[in-house]
């Protein structure tokens, strides 16, 4: 029965080849099943090619026209297929027999009809090992754990000793007790809780489940706050999870697909769909945030500054400060939680586990620059390359200050300052993308047929993530808070025409922004057609339009010019999820790989399975949130709050 199920577990060729089947990667879990031999499965890649050289980069595989061979019908493809081994093998010893397996014929060989078969890489199921990593992630996890237990229990005991202070003044007042005992009641009762008072008490109860809990999923706001955000900042979160599953199940290395078995029927089908380009241009969303940072930066900061007065040292200080604190330690949580616990997570689900290591490695080596908030400047190493947004996000804030002061100081100078450097930073992104001839929009619009399709990785590198081409929503974003600081609501009233004739151009251009580019999309423009100067036109204004229809969003709804919208978005469903935004966006990629590489078998991709996929991936995102965040986030966030109390004081002292 062993020997059948050895063979058995082999990967076999599935239908929908023409599709974009090639992933026959076989039952890794069979494999383990047998019992006479210690057994494991592992991917190999086989690249076939005819007619030419074959094309391997590494465990980079993408099915591609042979260039050496045009016109000919050569090209070359990658199968992604599954052989079940004794463990005791190594990867390359099974190179090595599948090598003598296959027959190869001679390169010199006048028969130009026969394929060639190469192997390349092989995946093997690499178990986690419980090293120094794991052993120091679960030994802080353990003492925040205990600290979070002793603040409950804390709270708790409070909480009870001053349900008794009330019934026992209550007892006082309805009898007939003279005004002597009230007041030496009042007295021991005081003593009671005098520890309350110090400072590590307080700190001490900012870490309580019972207070965090309460607090920090409570749907009520403060006086003052743009409710309308809250429903921006969860649909922009979610945007975002949507394309991100999307891009790790199309993208994700070794192959051209390695979790999807129809791909070619996916680009063919979808991809090109006009309705699709909503989830190919979800980074519209990043753009979303940025605007909303760039805003309350500025319009917070300047209402601050006029409420302060006169500026001294300790107010930057703590600008900084508070900054820093309220949004690393989640970040380094979940750094700590790659480097150790990650990799262990994935022990026997299969080979398809192994790339998903390489971010572990990366992350040993230069974590210090996603804590540091470099990690979108130092790209030698790529851990958590989805923070790219809080690298610039961070370094933006840093430089707030030399945009905001002089707004604040000079209204004029100030507006022309950062008006220039958004400008600036559009005109970067313009010559950027002029002169390495980019073409419009972003992978997933790409014809994946022509030689015109793109090293992601290159635009990832040079233009995506840096902050002299991103800084322009940004920017546009204090631009925004300086006009809203200026002129705050409702003290500008607009005509029902010029309010309408906003809607509509606001709608229009983000629709514009969104679907403009649906003709390259579906080949009937292709992309080797597309004018230079109007591609780099695109991209570079792309942002900054999509960015100031959010300013008008968000303008309308404080104006109550929103309507159905602004009621919409202003609903309290949307406070607490709100407050998960940030977690969300740190944990959702590995959410998402963590589904994808310990499946067993590849998916299908329909509309119907992959919209169970992304509501299951939603769920569980915003789920884990709420627990990481009650633990961790709602500390920081009542620490915070514990020393702004102290902020008057500093500043005026």
């Amino acid at each position: 029965m062993d020997s059948l199920k050895f063979f058995d577990a082999w990967g076999k060729i599935n239908a929908g080849v023409l599709q974009g089947n090639l992933n026959w990667i076989g039952q890794s879990s069979e494999c383990r099943d047998i019992e006479t031999v210690q057994s494991k499965q592992r991917i190999v890649q086989l690249v076939v090619y005819s007619n030419g050289r074959t094309q391997i980069e590494g465990s980079d595989m993408k099915l591609k026209k042979n260039s050496t061979s045009e016109g000919t019908g050569a090209f070359n493809f990658t199968v992604l297929y599954g052989v079940c081994f004794p463990s005791r093998c190594s990867d390359a010893e099974v190179k090595t027999t599948l090598e003598k397996m296959i027959w190869q014929p001679n390169r010199n060989s006048l028969e130009t009809d026969k394929k060639w078969i190469k192997i390349g890489k092989v995946f093997s199921e690499s178990p986690g090992k419980l090293d120094a990593y794991f052993a120091v992630a679960v030994t802080l996890y353990c003492l925040l754990l205990m600290t979070i237990i002793i603040a409950t229990i804390m709270d708790y005991v409070l909480s009870v000793v001053k349900q008794q202070q009330i019934q026992f003044h209550q007892k006082i007042t309805q009898s007939s007790a003279n005004k002597k005992s009230f007041d030496t009641g009042q007295e021991a009762d005081a003593e009671k809780v005098k520890f309350e008072r110090f400072i590590w008490f307080k700190f001490l109860l900012c870490f309580s489940l019972r207070r965090n809990i309460l607090e920090f999923y409570s749907s009520n706001s403060s006086y003052g706050t743009i409710s309308c955000l809250n429903g921006i900042r969860v649909l922009s979160i979610a945007w975002i999870i949507l394309g991100d599953s999307a891009e790790y199940l199309v993208n994700m290395k070794p192959g051209v697909t390695f979790y999807c078995n129809n791909a070619l029927f996916l680009f063919e089908r979808y991809l090109k769909s006009f309705a699709f380009h909503a989830v190919s241009n979800s980074g519209f969303a990043h753009d979303t945030f940025f605007t909303i940072s760039g805003f309350l930066s500025s319009f917070l900061t300047l209402r601050k500054l006029e409420h302060v007065g006169k500026i001294k040292f300790p107010f930057w200080s703590r600008f900084y400060i508070r900054r820093y604190v309220r949004y690393t330690p989640p970040l380094m949580f979940i750094v700590l939680f790659i480097v150790g616990i990650w990799k262990v997570l994935g022990n026997g689900t299969g080979p398809k586990w192994q790339p998903g290591l390489n971010q572990v490695d990366d992350c040993e080596k230069a974590s210090w620059a996603n804590l540091l908030y470099v990690n979108n400047l130092y790209t030698k190493y790529k851990c958590m390359i989805w923070t790219w947004y809080n690298a610039n996000e961070f370094q933006f804030f840093l430089l707030s200050p030399l945009f905001i002061y002089p707004m604040f100081k000079s209204s004029s100078y100030g507006f022309m300052l950062t008006l220039a450097v958004t400008v600036t930073s559009i005109a970067s992104t313009f010559t950027i993308l002029y002169s390495q001839n980019f073409p419009p929009g972003n992978a997933f619009l790409t014809d994946h047929k022509s030689s015109y399709f793109y090293n992601k990785n290159r635009v990832f590198e040079l233009l995506y993530t840096k902050p002299w081409t991103r800084f322009s929503t940004y920017g546009i974003g204090m631009l925004f808070g300086w006009f809203v600081y200026r002129r705050p609501p409702p003290s500008l009233r607009l005509n029902t025409v010029y309010v309408v004739s906003g809607w509509f151009l606001s709608v229009g251009i983000a629709m514009s922004v969104v679907y403009g580019l649906h003709d390259v999309g579906n080949g009937s423009l292709p992309t080797r057609d597309v004018n230079r100067f109007g591609s780099a036109v695109y991209n570079a204004l792309s942002r900054p339009l999509w960015s100031g229809c959010i300013c008008w969003l968000i303008w309308a709804c404080m104006n109550n010019y929103g309507g159905l919208v602004d009621e919409f978005l202003s609903m309290h469903f949307w406070t607490p999820l709100s407050k998960l935004t940030y977690m969300s966006y740190l944990i959702n990629v590995l959410i998402i790989q963590f589904i994808y590489m310990t499946t067993n078998d590849t998916f299908n991709f329909s509309i119907v399975s992959f919209s169970v996929l992304y509501i299951a991936q939603l769920v569980l995102t915003f789920g884990f949130a709420a627990f990481f965040s009650v633990l961790l986030e709602a500390p920081l966030v009542s620490i915070d709050k514990l020393l702004m109390n102290h902020d008057q004081h500093l500043v005026n002292s």
